[in-house]
């Protein structure tokens, strides 16, 4: 990613930020890990120090896939699986006993 930033003002510092998705990395030289968002976006930052007004500040954040991270939740959770079998089997069954049974007991 990219990042650029002109300063209005004399600076002693300076951080460019940015955010890539849950299970993105940097290990870029000089680039700091800044923390984890809401949504487990982990963000990492580079520091420019005693930036003059008007001089254009830029730099490069490149990011690589390492997987998801432990606390991300999968979108097949093995416990949101389970449920759903169980509703279906118990949906089927009541079907059965109330459609299927019920007309043979009518004969």
């Amino acid at each position: 990613m990219g990042l650029s930033y002109t300063p209005v003002h004399d600076l002693d510092e300076l951080q460019l930020t940015a955010a890539f998705p849950a299970g993105f990395v940097s290990q870029d030289d000089g680039i700091r890990y800044f923390g984890d968002g809401p949504e487990g976006e982990q963000s990492y930052y580079h520091v420019f120090e005693n930036v003059s007004a008007g001089v254009p500040v830029s730099t490069t954040i490149s990011a690589f896939y390492v997987g998801a991270d432990e606390g991300a939740e999968s979108a097949t959770d093995p416990t949101t699986i389970i449920i759903i079998v169980c509703i279906s089997i118990a949906l089927i069954a009541l079907t059965y006993v109330f459609f299927v049974r019920g007309i043979n007991t009518k004969e």
